[in-house]
């Protein structure tokens, strides 16, 4: 008897799927607060909200004289480039979850294919060079920067 090792079925995934898959992992990245049993979306509205009063805060004590209200400024500077990276990536999200818009975003990310390609290559391999945690989390920040200006485009 002969026994032929089942065939394991080759899955390809379009710019579409590997553009949801990176985003969707960003965001979780992005939301370590996340409780399983809220939808990603509530989570980052949250985050969104608690960031855009924490700006509000530091806005109002800002004062380039002084060393605290340099301080101010900073934060709100910092406040400032979190919230706007994390809004883009809740932004993608939502856009990529419309399934019906598939083609059409396939068709859109096909002029930036091989930064995608490249991008989901490396994430999918990032366990074999991400050797600590402080790795990963600066490989996810530099993933990000890649893929926000794509997102930005789509809308």
């Amino acid at each position: 008897m002969f026994f032929r090792p089942k065939e394991k079925a080759i899955v390809t995934r379009d710019l579409y799927d590997q553009m949801k898959e990176i985003v969707t992992e960003c965001l979780i990245r992005d939301l370590p607060e996340h409780n399983s049993r809220n939808h990603l979306l509530f989570t980052a509205n949250m985050k969104l909200e608690a960031l855009q009063q924490a700006k509000e805060i530091h806005r109002r004590f800002i004062n380039v004289s002084t060393s605290p209200g340099r301080f101010h400024q900073e934060r709100y500077t910092t406040l400032s480039d979190m919230y706007h990276k994390l809004y883009r990536l809740t932004r993608g999200y939502m856009y990529l979850c419309d399934v019906r818009d598939r083609e059409h975003f396939n068709h859109h990310f096909r002029l930036s294919s091989t930064t995608i390609e490249q991008c989901y290559e490396q994430y999918q391999a990032r366990h074999s060079f991400c050797f600590s945690r402080e790795d990963e989390a600066v490989f996810f920040q530099e993933l990000k920067e890649e893929i926000i200006p794509m997102l930005c485009q789509i809308e």
